[in-house]
């Protein structure tokens, strides 16, 4: 009989004390509001081709603006070329504001080609208009909303999972060509799952994990896996001023911060508010696809420009929060989506048509 893995979406009902998914904790603030927003039946007609994001569109996000995602979207970075899986309960793959970006995907809790989100919260719906929700004049823009989407579903819809779904799910997104993996979901440590996210660190992909959740108020939370593998950038969440979240994961693991605290995104059938270090980690990875795109240097001396070098330049260009440096709170700092390089000419390519999916991998140096 196989035993279901200790992996639940962040986003989700705060899992008890002594359960039996040990060692795990998930879940949202329980005080932060929920706002359906216009459903997308009624924003649909509205959509269109839009040079930028609306007024409308940055109000309703602002960790994008709190990340100066807009400015690098000014610039005409927006993660065009750069392929996302995103392993967790599926996408609504027909939401106006994703339909565009999907590409494809695997659900490996039916075994089928079909990764709809079915999860009552839509909480793998809600990573990708994070990540990448269109600038169409409605709703909210996504970090990224020139990147493409693959949906991996390795969550169901009460937002469990097996081990060897996410480890499988890793192994597919690498093979599809896949520059960065978003993993909104915690778990107990295992080796066979160590090993998926250190082959596929070893590949060129970028992997981003929540760091965890627990009570609002409660004893910290330490960070929990796969985010607290080296392989994997940790991401903590942090509120509209700047704050440690009162929910989020804190340690010596954490690399990164980011909005996680109220964030406003795409669900089934329209929009949410939910909050969670699940929400922080898609910021991260949003940005992660702008550094991508863009001509960042050898900064680790390899010879190579590729995804360590972006791994590092977020590092560096972080906001620094709280105690000076490198910190268990906020790890290296705020996300900073605005000090991203311009883009090189093999860059600008995309602007032809050229598709730069599995370039960052092929350009990963054997190890």
């Amino acid at each position: 009989m196989r035993a279901y893995l200790p992996m639940l979406v962040l986003g989700l009902l705060p899992a008890l004390p002594g359960a039996a998914v040990s060692g795990v904790v998930a879940g949202i603030d329980p005080q932060s509001d929920v706002d359906d927003g216009p459903p997308v039946q009624e924003a649909a007609a509205a959509y269109g081709p839009a040079a930028g994001a609306s007024n409308t569109e940055l109000n309703n996000s602002w960790g994008v603006t709190r990340i100066f995602a807009d400015q690098a979207h000014a610039r005409g970075i927006n993660g065009a070329g750069i392929t996302v899986a995103i392993l967790d309960t599926g996408i609504d793959y027909t939401h106006p504001e994703l339909a565009a970006s999907y590409i494809g995907g695997y659900d490996f809790v039916f075994n089928d080609n079909d990764p709809f989100d079915d999860n009552f919260l839509s909480h793998g719906t809600h990573m990708a208009g994070i990540i990448a929700a269109k600038e169409n004049g409605v709703g909210m823009v996504g970090v990224a909303p020139g990147a493409k989407i693959l949906a991996v579903k390795v969550l169901d819809g009460a937002g469990f999972g097996m081990a060897e779904w996410t480890i499988s799910g890793i192994q597919w997104a690498v093979a599809h060509g896949a520059n960065i993996i978003n993993m909104s979901l915690t778990g107990q440590d295992s080796p066979e799952l160590k090993d998926a996210c250190d082959a596929a660190r070893r590949a060129g992909v970028l992997l981003v994990a929540a760091a965890g959740n627990g009570y609002p108020g409660g004893d910290p939370v330490e960070v929990d896996y796969p985010a607290a593998y080296d392989s994997v950038i940790a991401v903590t969440a942090t509120d509209s001023a700047n704050r440690h979240a009162d929910f989020a994961a804190y340690g010596p693991k954490l690399e990164l911060a980011a909005p996680g605290a109220d964030i406003y995104s795409t669900v089934r059938g329209g929009y949410d508010t939910i909050s969670g270090t699940s929400e922080a980690a898609a910021f991260v990875t949003g940005a992660a696809a702008l550094y991508l795109q863009s001509n960042t240097q050898d900064l680790n001396n390899d010879s190579l420009v590729d995804s360590e070098d972006v791994r590092l330049l977020m590092q560096r260009t972080a906001g620094d929060l709280g105690t000076p440096g490198r910190d268990a709170s906020f790890g290296y700092g705020l996300l900073n989506a605005g000090a991203v390089p311009e883009p090189s000419t093999a860059w600008l390519l995309i602007a032809a048509g050229t598709s730069l999916s599995g370039w960052i991998v092929a350009r990963r140096r054997k190890r």
